[in-house]
């Protein structure tokens, strides 16, 4: 195995890379989403709502750009 031509500490033997960045990039926005859904619920922040969607376009977009790429 070596590791990803993007330098991320990932072992994907460079076959896959792209996929590896489109990875870590959705697992970023995840995370981020989980935050500002615990915000909106425990604290009552409608307001971070249009973020949230914002985030979950973001997440349709890179599905979209993944199947092309395959």
């Amino acid at each position: 195995m070596s590791k990803c031509r993007y330098d991320l500490p990932e072992d994907c033997n460079n076959t896959d890379c792209l996929n590896c960045v489109l990875d870590k990039i959705m697992e970023e926005i995840e995370q981020v989403k989980s935050i500002m859904n615990e915000e909106i619920i425990n604290n009552n922040r409608r307001d971070l709502i249009n973020f949230v969607n914002g985030l979950n376009q973001s997440l349709v977009i890179i599905d979209k750009y993944r199947e092309s790429e395959g």
